[in-house]
């Protein structure tokens, strides 16, 4: 062992194998902007809505949300999807990774 600035390091000779833990994902439903976040390795990235307040489908880039309130993450094989309780457009969306889009599943844009 040996020290650089305090801390101590030990020399590992000879490795035979290591684990790695898959990075942390965590999708966010940003009510107030409209928005679905993505937070990775203490990064925030908009994932999808435009920010304005309304329903749209489409590609994630272009697609709108209406104050979506919740949400919830299923992956089957390699293929995520998302499916966002969009309040105010009273409606499910899903957004599908592999294919980079939302559409709603459920619901109507009509006020109840």
């Amino acid at each position: 062992t040996y020290s650089s600035n305090g801390g101590y390091y030990e020399l590992v000779p000879d490795p035979s194998k290591a684990a790695k833990r898959e990075t942390v994902i965590v999708y966010v439903a940003d009510r107030n902007n409209h928005r679905i976040r993505r937070i990775e390795d203490r990064q925030v990235y908009r994932l999808a809505g435009t920010g304005s307040a309304t329903q749209m489908d489409g590609p994630l880039t272009s697609s709108r949300f209406y104050y979506p309130m919740g949400l919830a993450v299923s992956k089957i094989t390699d293929v995520v999807k998302i499916y966002v309780a969009d309040s105010y457009s009273h409606s499910i969306r899903q957004i599908d990774l592999g294919l980079a889009k939302v559409t709603t599943i459920a619901g109507t844009r009509r006020s109840a």
